[in-house]
Protein backbone atom coordinates (compact mmCIF):
# COMPACT_ATOMS: atom_id res chain seq x y z
CA UNK A 1 0.00 0.00 0.00
CA UNK A 2 1.41 3.40 -0.98
CA UNK A 3 1.66 6.32 1.42
CA UNK A 4 -0.61 9.23 0.44
CA UNK A 5 1.58 12.12 -0.71
CA UNK A 6 4.58 9.81 -1.17
CA UNK A 7 3.23 7.43 -3.80
CA UNK A 8 6.35 7.54 -5.98
CA UNK A 9 8.71 6.96 -3.04
CA UNK A 10 6.54 4.14 -1.67
CA UNK A 11 6.38 2.46 -5.06
CA UNK A 12 10.17 2.82 -5.45
CA UNK A 13 10.74 0.99 -2.16
CA UNK A 14 8.35 -1.80 -3.20
CA UNK A 15 10.07 -2.06 -6.60
CA UNK A 16 13.52 -2.30 -4.94
CA UNK A 17 12.34 -5.08 -2.61
CA UNK A 18 10.71 -7.00 -5.46
CA UNK A 19 13.84 -6.62 -7.61
CA UNK A 20 15.99 -8.00 -4.77
CA UNK A 21 13.66 -10.97 -4.33
CA UNK A 22 13.72 -11.71 -8.06
CA UNK A 23 17.55 -11.47 -8.09
CA UNK A 24 17.86 -13.84 -5.11
CA UNK A 25 15.42 -16.19 -6.82
CA UNK A 26 17.47 -16.15 -10.05
CA UNK A 27 20.74 -16.79 -8.21
CA UNK A 28 19.29 -19.66 -6.24
CA UNK A 29 17.64 -21.24 -9.32
CA UNK A 30 20.91 -21.06 -11.30
CA UNK A 31 22.81 -22.75 -8.49
CA UNK A 32 20.83 -25.90 -7.86
CA UNK A 33 24.05 -27.87 -7.41
CA UNK A 34 25.10 -25.95 -4.29
CA UNK A 35 26.74 -28.20 -1.72
CA UNK A 36 25.85 -26.64 1.61
CA UNK A 37 26.36 -29.58 3.91
CA UNK A 38 24.05 -29.43 6.91
CA UNK A 39 22.33 -26.33 5.60
CA UNK A 40 18.98 -26.48 3.83
CA UNK A 41 18.61 -27.11 0.14
CA UNK A 42 17.52 -23.72 -1.13
CA UNK A 43 14.95 -24.23 -3.85
CA UNK A 44 12.20 -22.42 -1.98
CA UNK A 45 11.73 -19.64 -4.50
CA UNK A 46 9.64 -18.93 -7.56
CA UNK A 47 10.04 -16.26 -10.25
CA UNK A 48 8.97 -13.35 -8.07
CA UNK A 49 9.49 -14.15 -4.41
CA UNK A 50 10.05 -16.78 -1.75
CA UNK A 51 7.30 -19.38 -1.77
CA UNK A 52 6.74 -20.99 1.64
CA UNK A 53 5.12 -24.03 -0.02
CA UNK A 54 8.40 -24.87 -1.78
CA UNK A 55 10.54 -24.89 1.37
CA UNK A 56 12.03 -28.40 1.69
CA UNK A 57 10.83 -30.52 4.59
CA UNK A 58 12.83 -29.60 7.68
CA UNK A 59 13.99 -26.26 6.26
CA UNK A 60 12.47 -22.86 6.68
CA UNK A 61 13.10 -19.27 5.73
CA UNK A 62 13.42 -16.83 8.61
CA UNK A 63 13.51 -13.08 8.07
CA UNK A 64 14.54 -10.79 10.92
CA UNK A 65 14.58 -7.12 9.97
CA UNK A 66 16.47 -6.91 6.69
CA UNK A 67 18.26 -10.26 7.12
CA UNK A 68 17.06 -13.54 5.60
CA UNK A 69 18.20 -16.88 7.00
CA UNK A 70 17.74 -20.40 5.63
CA UNK A 71 17.35 -22.88 8.48
CA UNK A 72 17.83 -26.64 8.40
CA UNK A 73 16.27 -28.52 11.28
CA UNK A 74 16.57 -32.10 12.44
CA UNK A 75 13.59 -34.40 13.00
CA UNK A 76 13.10 -32.95 16.49
CA UNK A 77 12.86 -29.41 15.14
CA UNK A 78 16.27 -28.32 16.38
CA UNK A 79 18.26 -26.05 14.04
CA UNK A 80 21.43 -27.75 12.79
CA UNK A 81 22.46 -25.22 10.12
CA UNK A 82 21.87 -21.53 9.46
CA UNK A 83 22.68 -20.14 6.00
CA UNK A 84 22.64 -16.61 4.63
CA UNK A 85 23.62 -14.81 1.43
CA UNK A 86 26.20 -12.01 1.53
CA UNK A 87 27.85 -9.99 -1.21
CA UNK A 88 30.65 -7.52 -1.86
CA UNK A 89 33.02 -6.29 -4.52
CA UNK A 90 35.75 -8.52 -5.94
CA UNK A 91 38.44 -7.48 -8.41
CA UNK A 92 36.03 -6.76 -11.27
CA UNK A 93 32.60 -7.97 -10.18
CA UNK A 94 30.17 -8.33 -7.33
CA UNK A 95 30.69 -11.65 -5.57
CA UNK A 96 27.79 -13.31 -3.77
CA UNK A 97 28.29 -16.16 -1.33
CA UNK A 98 26.08 -18.54 0.59
CA UNK A 99 27.58 -19.04 4.04
CA UNK A 100 26.38 -21.92 6.20
CA UNK A 101 27.03 -21.66 9.92
CA UNK A 102 26.39 -23.88 12.90
CA UNK A 103 23.48 -22.61 15.07
CA UNK A 104 25.66 -20.58 17.46
CA UNK A 105 27.75 -19.09 14.62
CA UNK A 106 31.05 -20.35 16.08
CA UNK A 107 31.88 -22.49 13.05
CA UNK A 108 31.31 -22.14 9.32
CA UNK A 109 30.00 -25.46 8.05
CA UNK A 110 30.47 -24.62 4.38
CA UNK A 111 30.70 -21.81 1.86
CA UNK A 112 29.51 -21.61 -1.71
CA UNK A 113 30.20 -18.85 -4.23
CA UNK A 114 26.88 -18.39 -5.97
CA UNK A 115 27.75 -15.46 -8.22
CA UNK A 116 30.99 -14.00 -9.57
CA UNK A 117 32.36 -12.65 -12.82
CA UNK A 118 36.02 -12.34 -11.93
CA UNK A 119 38.88 -12.43 -14.46
CA UNK A 120 38.86 -15.79 -16.24
CA UNK A 121 41.82 -17.94 -15.25
CA UNK A 122 42.82 -15.62 -12.41
CA UNK A 123 40.00 -14.44 -10.18
CA UNK A 124 37.84 -17.40 -11.18
CA UNK A 125 40.33 -19.58 -9.30
CA UNK A 126 38.25 -18.82 -6.17
CA UNK A 127 35.77 -21.31 -7.64
CA UNK A 128 37.95 -23.58 -9.78
CA UNK A 129 41.74 -23.41 -9.44
CA UNK A 130 42.99 -25.54 -12.32
CA UNK A 131 46.59 -24.96 -11.17
CA UNK A 132 45.96 -27.10 -8.09
CA UNK A 133 45.41 -30.87 -7.80
CA UNK A 134 42.25 -30.06 -5.84
CA UNK A 135 40.57 -27.30 -7.93
CA UNK A 136 38.13 -26.41 -5.10
CA UNK A 137 40.87 -26.16 -2.43
CA UNK A 138 40.27 -22.47 -1.76
CA UNK A 139 36.55 -22.70 -1.04
CA UNK A 140 36.92 -25.98 0.90
CA UNK A 141 39.15 -24.18 3.42
CA UNK A 142 35.97 -22.64 4.83
CA UNK A 143 34.42 -26.03 5.67
CA UNK A 144 34.38 -26.42 9.47
CA UNK A 145 36.30 -23.14 9.91
CA UNK A 146 36.25 -21.78 13.47
CA UNK A 147 34.78 -18.28 13.66
CA UNK A 148 35.96 -16.29 16.65
CA UNK A 149 36.27 -12.62 15.70
CA UNK A 150 37.50 -12.43 12.11
CA UNK A 151 38.67 -14.76 9.37
CA UNK A 152 42.30 -14.02 8.59
CA UNK A 153 44.47 -14.70 5.57
CA UNK A 154 47.88 -16.31 6.03
CA UNK A 155 50.68 -17.12 3.61
CA UNK A 156 51.66 -20.41 5.25
CA UNK A 157 49.55 -23.42 6.20
CA UNK A 158 46.34 -22.09 7.76
CA UNK A 159 45.00 -23.17 11.16
CA UNK A 160 41.21 -23.75 10.94
CA UNK A 161 40.82 -23.48 14.71
CA UNK A 162 42.23 -19.93 14.52
CA UNK A 163 39.93 -18.98 11.62
CA UNK A 164 42.76 -18.86 9.10
CA UNK A 165 42.58 -19.41 5.34
CA UNK A 166 45.18 -19.09 2.61
CA UNK A 167 44.69 -16.60 -0.24
CA UNK A 168 45.33 -17.59 -3.82
CA UNK A 169 48.62 -16.34 -5.25
CA UNK A 170 47.76 -14.51 -8.47
CA UNK A 171 44.15 -14.03 -7.38
CA UNK A 172 44.78 -12.21 -4.13
CA UNK A 173 42.16 -9.48 -4.61
CA UNK A 174 39.39 -11.97 -5.42
CA UNK A 175 40.27 -14.36 -2.60
CA UNK A 176 40.68 -11.52 -0.09
CA UNK A 177 37.28 -10.20 -1.24
CA UNK A 178 35.65 -13.44 -0.04
CA UNK A 179 37.26 -13.00 3.38
CA UNK A 180 36.18 -9.35 3.51
CA UNK A 181 32.59 -10.20 2.53
CA UNK A 182 32.41 -12.78 5.32
CA UNK A 183 34.07 -10.56 7.91
CA UNK A 184 31.67 -7.72 7.03
CA UNK A 185 28.56 -9.90 7.30
CA UNK A 186 28.99 -12.69 9.85
CA UNK A 187 28.88 -10.50 12.97
CA UNK A 188 25.67 -8.74 11.91
CA UNK A 189 23.95 -11.99 10.92
CA UNK A 190 25.18 -13.68 14.10
CA UNK A 191 24.09 -10.88 16.42
CA UNK A 192 20.66 -10.55 14.82
CA UNK A 193 20.06 -14.30 14.81
CA UNK A 194 21.30 -14.98 18.35
CA UNK A 195 19.42 -11.99 19.80
CA UNK A 196 16.12 -12.75 18.08
CA UNK A 197 12.97 -13.17 20.12
CA UNK A 198 12.11 -16.85 20.36
CA UNK A 199 8.51 -17.86 21.08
Amino acid sequence: MAITGATISSKAVIDIINAALVENSRILKENTDLNIGECPAINAVNDTAFDPELVPEGAEILTIGNKTYFLNKNDNGLVKGVAFIASGEGFQSTIKVLACMNPDFTKMQSLEIIQQDETEGWGTRIVNDKTNDNPQWFIKQFNNLAIKEFITSVSEIPDKEKGEVQSISGATVSSEAIINILNASIKGYRDTYLNRKVN
